[in-house]
């Protein structure tokens, strides 16, 4: 019932240009920014599992530390 709710999980201040792993209400999160705009998601990869916060950003997408596969701010 929490999770649809809002909930601060960094300060705007820690959210620059490399990703950053968070947990709220035991979900791994990964934050970052794309284009300026903050962007929370799922810290793990669609496959393997991997954490995406190990990653880094790439034209306002993040990119997997393994694969080099890169996200937009929709998962896509």
């Amino acid at each position: 019932m929490l999770s649809r709710y809002w909930h601060p999980v960094a300060f705007a201040a820690e959210v620059t240009g490399e990703p950053i792993g968070v947990t709220l209400l035991d979900e791994p999160l990964v934050v970052f920014r794309s284009n300026g705009r903050p962007v929370s998601s799922r810290d793990i990869r669609p496959y393997r599992g991997a954490p995406l916060s190990q990653g880094w950003l790439e034209n306002g997408n993040i990119v997997c530390p393994y694969l080099g596969l890169a996200y937009n701010s929709e998962g896509r």
